[in-house]
């Protein structure tokens, strides 16, 4: 069987890109949640303990808001 020509529609560095964000945006609203709602208090509990969660989530925001950035001139840079 031949081996088909592939078209790569994203390139390694935007597929990267995109999993940090995603991966960040995931992590900020679990903590996030669990400090709007007292309801979803449990949630902070998947980073650690509330502590270590109130710890990390402006962290993880920086580094989905830089992640962003790249994206935005990425695609400014392809139109």
């Amino acid at each position: 069987m031949k081996r088909r020509d592939t078209i790569v529609r994203y390139t390694a560095p935007e597929r990267i890109n995109h999993w940090i964000v995603a991966f960040c945006f995931v992590l900020a609203a679990v903590s996030g949640l669990g400090f709007l709602f007292p309801s979803f208090n449990w949630l902070m509990h998947i980073l650690g303990t509330p502590q270590l969660a109130r710890i990390l989530h402006p962290f993880v925001g920086v580094v989905m808001f830089a992640s962003f950035i790249i994206m935005f001139f990425r695609y400014c840079t392809t139109i």
